[in-house]
């Protein structure tokens, strides 16, 4: 039980990546490269605050309990650069859906789900600290209601993760012709 934890909390950060990747790729767009943009933004962030924090270090013999295999992605830090990433990621889909699109209950269960299993096992693993995951989690969601809030005023809400799932194609056919529109789902 211990390893499948471990796996969900260290390894979950790596298949979001991936799949938001692959979700840009597949659907030829470039939403992955927005969602990166105020996530490394995130991330300089977090750095910057853990370099002025003393006593950011951990115990050596916690590492292998706090890492993925042989590999350290995301080194122990306060503030939390795992619920950092964590939060940034649930809020910024969650936004789009709830202010552009319906909610995605399963997305929104998964990603909720994923930080609370990362954040428990930090804290109960020594991994990390409830204030570094309470500062992480701050600078993730604040960061990525900015990022909806830019997106939003600028009219570029087709960037987003979840938000042009509201409207469809109408198509007729009109003498002989297709004729199409864009309609909301929701009107």
């Amino acid at each position: 039980m211990d390893n499948i934890l471990k796996f969900i909390s260290q390894g979950s950060i790596i298949i979001i990546l991936s799949f938001f990747s692959l979700l840009s790729i597949v659907n030829q767009d470039v939403k992955i490269l927005i969602y990166l943009v105020f996530l490394l933004f995130a991330y300089g962030i977090t750095w910057g605050i853990a370099i002025i924090r003393p006593n950011n270090t951990i115990d050596q013999s916690l590492l292998s309990q706090c890492t993925l295999g042989m590999i350290n992605f995301f080194p122990y830090l306060q503030p939390s650069l795992q619920s950092m990433f964590l939060s940034y990621t649930f809020v910024y889909t969650f936004l789009p859906m709830f202010y552009l699109t319906s909610i995605n209950y399963g997305a929104i269960s998964i990603f909720g789900l994923t930080y609370l299993i990362n954040s428990l096992y930090n804290i109960n693993t020594g991994c990390n600290n409830i204030i570094g995951v309470i500062m992480g989690t701050m600078i993730g969601s604040v960061t990525a209601i900015l990022a909806f809030y830019l997106l939003k005023t600028q009219d570029l809400e087709n960037l987003m993760y979840f938000s042009d799932d509201n409207k469809a194609e109408k198509c007729k056919i009109v003498n002989n012709n297709f004729k199409c529109e864009i309609v909301s789902k929701t009107a």
